[in-house]
């Protein structure tokens, strides 16, 4: 279809062509999470798929088999960073995102379809290199913060319990404090804040899990204190994104109209952290 089509369906509040149906149009939308041109993959797929999975025009079916398709998805290209893969793994998660959604509002998913797709998730997020954020002339790659957000609907299945959220934390610590030669410049941060903050607002995580939590995120092993990690660009890269993603944790808690109910004792053990960061910054001034 040309472009003319999409944005005819946008103008019109995203009503479905007259002759056509969402599940006619299914096929060629699917195949447009992975275009380099931003407009078709950004403006017009992925706001109307997901305009059309929240507005129920999908089956149960079509539901599950759309997101087993995007679970395969996140697997293409993995191990070529750096190549246009990247789109259609980044804005499969999306899409499988509005999937989940979706069933948290209208429930139609079995527990087993909730806890694969968790352990894709989890799995893709620890294996994914590229991590650039916006590419001129392609648009939004942003990998980390489209699984972020993902993982933040995740965080809210009825089917997840303690040991989950704390894998999803866990998982999150993980990919923040990983040596890579890039610093995350795009709110990658505060999207991966998002997760945790809807992890804590299940009130299931208690402080001895979230404290050791706060350790293993900013620790660096190999390293005998944070100034060490001033020398080496992929240690660098990680102390930032470790310092900043704990500030975006500390002022989201700080200013939520709703914070969580374990965010009282949190604070005192987020602002040591960041006491401590914040010292090591300044003594290399």
């Amino acid at each position: 279809m040309e472009n003319t089509f999409w944005q005819a369906i946008i103008d019109a509040d995203y009503a479905i062509p007259e002759g056509q149906s969402a599940s006619a149009l299914l096929p060629e939308l699917l195949a447009m999470l992975g275009s380099t041109d931003p407009v078709l993959r950004d403006e017009y797929c992925y706001p109307i798929l997901a305009v059309w999975i929240e507005r129920g025009l999908y089956t149960p079916a079509e539901l599950r088999a759309m997101g087993r398709q995007m679970e395969d998805n996140l697997k293409v290209g993995l191990t070529e960073p750096g190549s246009d893969a990247v789109f259609l793994r980044t804005f499969s998660a999306l899409i499988l995102e509005c999937v989940i959604e979706y069933d948290q509002l209208q429930p139609f998913l079995e527990e087993q379809e909730v806890r694969a797709w968790l352990e894709a998730v989890l799995q893709y997020l620890d294996q994914e290199q590229d991590l650039r954020g916006y590419v001129q002339g392609k648009g939004w790659a942003h990998s980390a913060a489209h699984t972020a957000d993902l993982l933040m609907i995740l965080a809210q299945s009825r089917y997840l319990g303690v040991a989950d959220l704390e894998r999803i934390l866990n998982a999150i610590a993980d990919k923040v404090r990983k040596r890579v030669a890039h610093v995350y410049l795009y709110r990658e941060d505060d999207r991966l804040v998002y997760a945790v903050r809807k992890a804590l607002k299940r009130d299931l995580l208690e402080m001895p899990f979230l404290t050791a939590w706060l350790e293993r995120l900013t620790a660096l092993e190999g390293l005998s204190n944070w100034f060490e990690a001033s020398f080496k660009e992929t240690d660098v890269s990680a102390s930032n994104n470790i310092r900043e993603f704990v500030r975006s944790l500390y002022f989201q808690l700080k200013f939520a109209p709703e914070p969580p109910t374990i965010a009282s004792e949190l604070f005192p053990v987020l602002e040591e952290t960041l006491r401590t960061l914040g010292s090591v910054f300044y003594s290399m001034a």
